[in-house]
């Protein structure tokens, strides 16, 4: 067969999988692309000249197929594999004139999505901080090659999202003038963006992708910005983030809560820093207003970009940011308890919804607020509470382990400041000594990889033995502590159970 009619064969195959997808049939088109790439790895053994490309091509439909419609995660990932191997060898050459992309527009395309699936494998911190150096490099070669594009156009949607994913998890990495690098190129990139975007009319699906993203810069330089500690710079840039978001809202009557949260947070996180005192409290107010506006459903446009869109989890973030504020703003605190009322409402919501994450912080903060206002005495049981809380959540935490670790250390570090209060200094060293064995075997498993979590939870476990033994012979000497029950774990155990059922 001449090789402009394989051409012509190959791209009937596209559109007639395509097609199949489009009418409601997902498993023909799965059946169908499988069997076209059978055909086509014949042609590639018998060395036809353009064979590996056109793989690469019925590949990337596979990919997309069973992204959106299969059952094996294996078989999606053996497609984008296979497809970044290929590409990764391939010259000018090899390439062919049926597809309207070069081989450097595809190179960065296919890599972006074989990185995308990398990320979900390494979604335990167990195995992720060994493979994230590899993954932002990935991320760093998308970037490199969309840079060198001569399709501007067609590839910016594409370097968008490469930046955002690179200032995630620059983020995530730590310390790094890395994140703000790539936060004003990413900045920079939505800017051009949203100019060429709002010239055109009618507004479409691919417009409201980019009012997103351009709110969303705004939102990751303020990060980068407060992450380095430049405080005023972030404030800055967060209200230039309101007033672009509050136009887009006025402008094209579409909704914008989520990103103007996102800022409301950060400018009182800034406030804060700089103790200007009362401006902090009016924008965490404002945030928690913001939350309630956010739509029930989450918005898939905005997850696109990574960023999470659910409701629920901007409420609580912004009543979590409303508790620190009032905690930690010296002015304003008293008249809220230092953050204990919107604590414990938080806390009693979250039991209602059965998010025991979100239970827990806050559960914390009122713990934390009991702590600063010298109510000692109800701060040491709300610790032993929160604390067998903690231990029975441990070995279902999945890949929020670390942060139940590091709340279980802070459990115990506010305890022992609160039995130094009381007079009780020699059980406050006692329990320092027992966290801190606990705190050296939990550092020497994380060294190693991919440890079961119920090697934590059973010296947790320990832990909270010997708490609830200390915090007995405090309440020999102090009878006001509350005493807890023979078996106080087994009750909060049964609850927590309940809760999880539920």
């Amino acid at each position: 067969m001449p090789r402009s009619d394989v051409g012509r064969l190959c791209m009937l195959c596209w559109d007639y999988a395509k097609g199949l997808d489009l009418a409601d049939r997902p498993l023909a088109a799965i059946s169908f692309t499988r069997n076209w790439i059978a055909v086509i790895r014949k042609r590639v053994e018998a060395n036809e000249r353009h064979a590996e490309a056109r793989l690469i091509s019925a590949l990337f439909m596979l990919y997309n197929l069973t992204n959106m419609h299969g059952e094996d995660p294996k078989e999606k990932w053996r497609a984008i594999h296979e497809a970044r191997t290929i590409i990764e060898r391939l010259t000018p050459e090899d390439w062919f004139e049926e597809l309207t992309w070069s081989l450097r527009d595809a190179n960065a395309i296919i890599l972006q999505y074989w990185s995308k699936e990398r990320d979900m494998a390494l979604a335990d911190p167990r195995t992720r901080k060994l493979g994230l150096g590899s993954l932002i490099s990935a991320y760093e070669r998308v970037v490199q090659l969309e840079q060198k594009s001569q399709s501007k156009g067609k590839l910016i949607d594409t370097r968008v999202e490469a930046l955002c994913t690179l200032c995630y998890l620059k983020q995530e990495q730590g310390p790094d003038e890395d994140f703000r690098v790539y936060a004003l190129k990413l900045h920079e990139a939505t800017r051009q963006q949203f100019a060429e975007a709002t010239a055109k009319t009618p507004i479409g699906v691919h417009t409201l992708h980019v009012l997103h993203g351009r709110c969303l810069s705004f939102v990751l330089l303020c990060r980068a910005q407060v992450r380095a500690k430049k405080w005023n710079e972030a404030i800055k840039i967060a209200k230039e983030g309101i007033d672009t978001a509050s136009m887009i809202q006025k402008t094209f009557r579409f909704g914008m809560s989520v990103q103007l949260c996102q800022l409301g947070i950060i400018l009182s996180e800034c406030h804060l820093r700089t103790e200007q005192y009362a401006e902090a409290l009016e924008h965490a107010k404002v945030a928690v207003s913001l939350a309630q506006q956010i739509p029930e459903v989450g918005d898939v446009l905005l997850e696109n970009l990574g960023e999470k869109a659910n409701k629920r989890i901007w409420v609580n973030r912004a009543a979590l940011n409303f508790c620190d504020t009032v905690y930690n703003s010296n002015v304003i605190a008293p008249e809220e308890e230092f953050g204990l009322k919107a604590a414990r409402a938080g806390e009693k919501r979250n039991k209602q919804d059965s998010d025991i994450q979100f239970e827990l912080e806050f559960a914390e903060r009122a713990l934390k607020a009991l702590h600063k206002a010298g109510r000692h005495h109800e701060a040491l049981d709300a610790c032993r509470s929160l604390l067998d809380r903690l231990v029975n959540h441990l070995p279902d935490s999945g890949i929020r382990y670390p942060l139940v670790l590091d709340q279980i250390d802070d459990i115990c570090e506010y305890a022992a400041e609160c039995f130094e209060k009381l007079e009780m200094a020699a059980l406050a060293d006692e329990l320092r000594d027992n966290a801190d064995e606990f705190n050296a075997f939990t550092h020497q498993q994380e060294e190693q990889e991919d440890q079961p979590l119920s090697e934590f939870a059973d010296r947790a476990d320990d832990l909270r033995d010997a708490f609830v033994a200390i915090y007995k012979r405090g309440q020999e000497s102090h009878p006001e502590l509350p005493l807890p029950s023979a078996d106080s774990s087994s009750g909060l155990f049964s609850l927590w159970k309940g809760l999880k059922g539920n």
